[in-house]
């Protein structure tokens, strides 16, 4: 009988629970073949026709049944409740039901009341299901299914603090019964105490004792989701449907680690098709499955108009299912609004209005088209779009907000509102951290899976995003001025999005934009490194290397990723930041000329005038043939193109784009730059005072305050010449803003004007609050070794390296080495650290290892020991190519640092082998071993020359001189003789 088979009525169970009704159709049928017409089993099917919507189909079937003695009771509820849902409500029929209900529950059996139960807890009368389950447990304490009945009973009635009650019930109810519904039972409550390898236990069980239990695979699917193991999530996936075909869930969940965890929207696409095609097979009558997945998929699309389309189909299979239902209408107006169709989502929104007139979100909905249009300058049919009306309406859902859960959706909407009623930056940032807060918060303890995507609400997030990005500047802050509040939020959003969803390119663009902003450039590079894993021909990505490499001032690299970003985009020529950064380069090879013709194109490009509104921007930066423009790459464009004129002479052209940027960047986070440009063209105009007033008007809490005043110390230092008020300038920054890095300003400044004492004072008072700064602690000892007090610098260094700092013994054994104590330096460069600095990796071990045996080298060279000074040389070769093979992977920044320390290395072999040896072949083969690691080096290449010709060959000694001459524009005299002496 079915009611012995524990394995199909778990299934049951689990599918209507999960809302899977066509499912329990299908396993109904499949268990009629097995145990011919059992009423338990029309019980189950006419609880899924119930929820599928079909109740004349439910009541039909559950007549067939009612007179069964095992589900009698449970029949006539489910009859009663069916009635109850008609459109012509049969009261006497009804009151019907319920008095033979009476009169059957009189001398009901123990399992005719646990049916009862069942029908009670699927049709979500919990109060019922929980009263009559608490009876039978106490009438019998050994009815196993009744007490996991009564734990799921307890479990999903959405009660706090009934997880771990249900938890101990069901440890009750599985003792010395092996009941795989149970097991998975006791799994969820696991779960909602993050006990996830218990949980994965208990579904191993029923795995193991029922194999071909569907719910037990699914569910052991869903926990590795929420350990965050979506690669064996992924493999229980593909064994699910292999067990049963287009299961829905799988499908989600691999669509949903395709699109989040790998960015390949358009292998997302096919899949959501498949999923479509799946809920039209399998649950042909379940609006609320279309709409969970359109929803879903809608939140993580990224305003992909490929799967917005998709979802949109689910949307719309929903509503053709249930057209009364606002929420999927609702959803449908979102999608809309998704897909920049403001005018459409805004009729919508009304109509949603009309079917609900106390919908909190439909209005919220409306509020937000009206807003971003109004942004975007977008005018909808009759609305007044006016900013006061629309305060009203946010007033008004404040206060009606109660149990709604929109404050987060409400505090953007005012961030935007205030936004464009010109509020202070500082208070819209205020807003926008309510809102970052009160969204993570209401995410609770939900575990890692689709509803937690469906509650994060990426979209949302990266609309929180777009609007901080507003408010925080554009262009890399010194490494000594504090983040910014709108930058740490930003931060804090992006570094959760990165964690849950590394696929979402443009959140690891937006982050990697917020580490280039902080300062982090090794940061930045590495985020875009992960960006492009997932998708190579992201161009914005590849602009954004090649403003790193061109804050390093590294104009190679810059020319080498434009063209990669052209290759892969080759509309990005019409980008302004393209033309900004290709300028830049030309400026750097001296050819103004070009980089103001270069200016002059990107100032007429869209969006550098006239800034581009902030959903243009959204939609932008999810197109890869559109790329968004900051306001920093704005103003960057004007600036650049003052400073060329300038360098012309060209200074009015320059004062007309300089009072142009004054105009365009009035009350922005820019408007520091342009206070600090424009205190720079009057320094060339020669008017100092100017300047000055003009950096003096700049305060300590706005962005860019730090490089302000290093502009007027060099002012008061190359212009009036005055070293006290050169040096007050880092004192007044240092006391203002004390931190390492302005600790480091000052003291620098007084070694600048031969003030090493001062500077001493500095560096240690810095030193003892941060002892495990190596950057301050070098600077202590540098300046020590000005002033002359070497016994009191090498001291320094050796109790220093005792505290730790074991970094410090290459600067103690070149002191060493140039007070000629060659004897003590030897010590400390062979005394290997313990265990070498803590938290160092192995490509910082090698790299130090080099640096020891380089040093190591040199002094061996100073003490006349040929010998140990070859085995050295080519010891530190052999280190510094493993350097080489593991920094293009683990630093990939640092590739050219190395590749110099390797050339160096093999130039010094090679003066061994010239000078030492006279063996001048071995020294041509480490010297063009030297070219291949910098292959422009134009003295190892003047080397050669001079070495092929006292070998007698002329024709290498003329090629490695018409290289010189080439690399050089022939300007370089050396090439030009050594040339002619072999002509």
């Amino acid at each position: 009988m079915a009611t012995e088979d524990l394995e199909t009525l778990g299934t049951l169970n689990y599918y209507l629970l999960e809302g899977y009704y066509r499912h329990v159709q299908v396993t109904v049928l499949e268990a009629t073949r097995k145990y011919g017409s059992d009423p338990v089993l029309s019980l189950y099917k006419g609880l899924s026709l119930l929820h599928e919507g079909q109740i004349q189909e439910c009541i039909r079937e559950m007549q067939l049944i009612k007179d069964k003695s095992t589900v009698d009771l449970a029949s006539h509820a489910l009859l009663a409740h069916a009635h109850k849902r008609c459109r012509n409500v049969d009261k006497e029929t009804v009151a019907a039901l319920d008095a033979r209900m009476k009169e059957l529950r009189k001398r009901a059996s123990e399992q005719q009341i646990y049916f009862l139960i069942i029908v009670f807890w699927h049709i979500k009368n919990i109060k019922s299901a929980r009263d009559f389950a608490d009876r039978l447990v106490k009438q019998n304490e050994n009815f196993k299914q009744a007490i996991i009945l009564k734990s799921w009973i307890e479990l999903t009635s959405g009660r706090d603090m009934t997880a771990k009650k249900a938890g101990r019930l069901f440890d009750q109810g599985l003792a010395d019964n092996k009941d795989p519904f149970g097991y998975i039972g006791r799994a969820r409550c696991l779960i909602k105490t993050k006990k996830y390898s218990h949980a994965m236990e208990s579904v191993n069980q029923a795995i193991v004792g029922f194999p071909n239990f569907v719910p037990a695979q699914a569910e052991r699917m869903r926990i590795y989701l929420a350990l965050m193991n979506w690669d064996q999530m992924v493999e229980s996936a593909q064994k699910l449907l292999n067990m049963k075909s287009q299961y829905p869930e799988a499908l989600i969940l691999l669509t949903l680690n395709t699109i989040t965890q790998n960015g390949r929207f358009s292998e997302a696409v096919n899949q959501l098709s498949e999923l479509i095609q799946a809920i039209d097979r399998f649950e042909p009558q379940n609006p609320l499955l279309y709409f969970r997945c359109g929803r879903l998929f809608a939140t993580v699309a990224g305003r992909n108009i490929q799967i917005l389309n998709q979802t949109m189909t689910l949307v719309e299979r929903a509503i053709s299912l249930d057209d009364n239902n606002v929420e999927f209408a609702i959803e449908m107006a979102k999608q809309l609004f998704l897909m920049g169709k403001f005018k459409e989502s805004n009729a919508q929104y009304k109509k949603c209005m009309q079917l609900d007139e106390s919908s909190v979100h439909a209005l919220l909905g409306s509020l937000t088209c009206q807003l971003v249009a109004m942004d975007n300058n977008i005018p909808l049919q009759q609305e007044r779009n006016e900013l006061q009306d629309i305060q009203d309406q946010l007033e008004f859902l404040t206060e009606i907000k109660d149990s709604t859960n929109i404050d987060a959706e409400l505090f953007h909407l005012k961030a935007i509102h205030g936004r464009l009623n010109g509020r202070p930056s500082e208070e819209l940032t205020e807003i926008l951290e309510a809102a970052r807060q009160t969204h993570f918060k209401n995410l609770g303890n939900t575990p890692l899976g689709a509803d937690y995507f469906m509650q994060l609400n990426t979209d949302f997030l990266m609309m929180l995003v777009s609007e901080l990005f507003n408010l925080i500047p554009s262009q890399p802050l010194n490494s000594g001025h504090a983040s910014t509040p709108a930058l740490k939020c930003v931060d804090m959003v992006l570094t959760t999005l990165n964690q849950v969803a590394p696929g979402m390119h443009e959140a690891l663009f937006s982050r990697s934009k917020t580490l280039f902003i902080a300062g982090d450039m090794d940061g930045a590079m590495a985020m875009l490194e992960k960006c492009l894993e997932n998708d190579v021909t992201f161009s914005p990505a590849h602009l954004l290397r090649a403003e790193i490499h061109e804050q390093h001032g590294n104009y190679a690299a810059v020319g080498k990723y434009l063209d990669t970003a052209l290759s892969y985009n080759f509309e990005i020529r019409e980008h302004p930041k393209y033309h900004l950064l290709k300028a830049k380069t030309q400026k750097h090879a001296n050819d103004l000329d070009e980089a103001i013709k270069t200016l002059k194109i990107a100032m007429s490009l869209p969006g550098v005038k006239k800034p581009l509104s902030s959903f243009q921007t959204k939609v932008a930066s999810s197109r890869k043939s559109t790329i968004p423009l900051d306001n920093g790459d704005r103003l960057s464009i004007f600036l650049e193109l003052v400073e060329a004129h300038t360098s012309k002479n060209e200074t009015h052209e320059a004062a007309k784009v300089m009072q142009d940027a004054i105009n365009a960047f009035r009350g922005t986070p820019e408007e520091v730059r342009v206070k600090i440009a424009n205190a720079d063209l009057s320094l060339k105009r020669g008017d100092v005072e100017q300047a000055l007033t003009m950096l003096r008007a700049i305060q300590p809490s706005q962005p860019y305050y730090i490089q302000a005043k290093q502009k007027m110390a060099n002012i008061y230092l190359n212009h009036r010449k005055d070293r006290k008020l050169y040096t007050s300038c880092y004192r007044d920054l240092y006391e203002t803003m004390p931190s390492n890095h302005t600790s480091l300003l000052l003291g620098d400044a007084y070694m600048k004007v031969q003030q090493p004492d001062n500077a001493v004072k500095i560096y240690e008072a810095a030193l003892r609050k941060n002892p495990r700064d190596g950057a301050l602690a070098s600077k202590v000892g540098q300046a020590l070794t000005t002033t002359h007090d070497f016994k009191k610098a090498i001291t320094y260094y050796e109790t220093a390296m005792k505290n730790g700092q074991k970094w410090l013994r290459f600067e103690l054994a070149l002191l060493l080495i140039k007070l000629k104590n060659f004897n003590k330096a030897e010590r400390v460069l062979q005394a290997e650290p313990d265990g070498g600095e803590a938290g160092e990796s192995g490509l910082e071990k090698a790299m130090s290892e080099s640096k020891r045996l380089t040093l190591l080298a040199n002094l061996y060279r100073e003490t006349k020991r040929p010998d140990d000074e070859m085995a050295t040389l080519n010891k530190a070769r052999d280190v510094q190519a493993k350097v080489l093979k593991r920094v293009q992977i683990e630093q990939p920044d640092q590739i050219q640092e190395e590749k110099l320390k390797a050339s160096n290395i093999c130039c010094q072999l090679a003066n061994y082998s010239r000078t030492v040896e006279n063996n001048l072949q071995n020294a041509v083969k480490y010297l063009k071993e030297a070219l291949i690691y910098c292959e422009n080096d134009v003295k190892v290449m003047l080397e050669l020359a001079k070495i092929e010709m006292q070998l007698g060959n002329d024709e290498g000694c003329q090629q490695y001189c018409q290289q010189v001459l080439r690399i050089t524009h022939d300007n370089n005299d050396q090439a030009s003789m050594v040339r002619m002496c072999v002509s």
